[in-house]
């Protein structure tokens, strides 16, 4: 009888047991998920922000952009006066003095971007005029080639993200 009620012990202290580690792991589980949700939190808000159409602020991360190398020489000339025209539009050459213009908020930070890239949606810096203006060069490059070539659709695609061949944006260019 006395070997019977040591198993019965046995079977209830392994049952206990097992319903502890049972509730410890979903307390684990429960305080893991929180602190995870609280790490993120805290990495979005030490990102940089962009308003949605919809009006509700959110925050996405943008890693920054260092020097491109272009070679200039290798361009076709139209795709170096695109990059003056946008450079114009964008930023009336960097003398707009607009405080809340993205090539002066970029200034503050010691950065650049006259060119508008990315928008005041994504809000993005270069490390230097030039590699914003090699950047610019090289996506105009990529959607002039993937756009056939044509002009009027790459401009207004910078300007709208919409693949459109005539839009206000494109109309002063040359």
């Amino acid at each position: 009888m006395r070997r019977k009620s040591l198993k019965h012990y046995s079977k209830r202290v392994a049952r206990k047991q097992y319903n502890i580690v049972l509730i410890l792991l979903v307390l684990l589980s429960v305080v893991s998920l929180y602190l995870g949700l609280d790490l993120a939190a805290r990495k979005v808000k030490a990102s940089q922000e962009f308003f949605s159409p919809l009006g509700d602020a959110k925050v996405i991360e943008v890693e920054q952009i260092k020097e491109v190398p272009v070679k200039v020489e290798t361009l076709n000339t139209n795709i170096l006066d695109m990059v003056e025209y946008i450079h114009k539009k964008e930023s009336t050459n960097g003398k707009n003095t607009n405080p809340q213009a993205l090539h002066n908020l970029c200034k503050a930070q010691g950065k650049s971007n006259e060119y508008g890239y990315g928008g005041m949606r994504l809000k993005m810096c270069f490390d230097s005029e030039k590699a914003a203006k090699a950047w610019v060069t090289l996506w105009l490059a990529e959607k002039l080639e993937l756009f056939n070539g044509n002009v009027g659709m790459t401009l207004c695609y910078y300007n709208l993200g919409e693949k459109i061949t005539n839009c206000d944006y494109a109309q002063g260019y040359k």
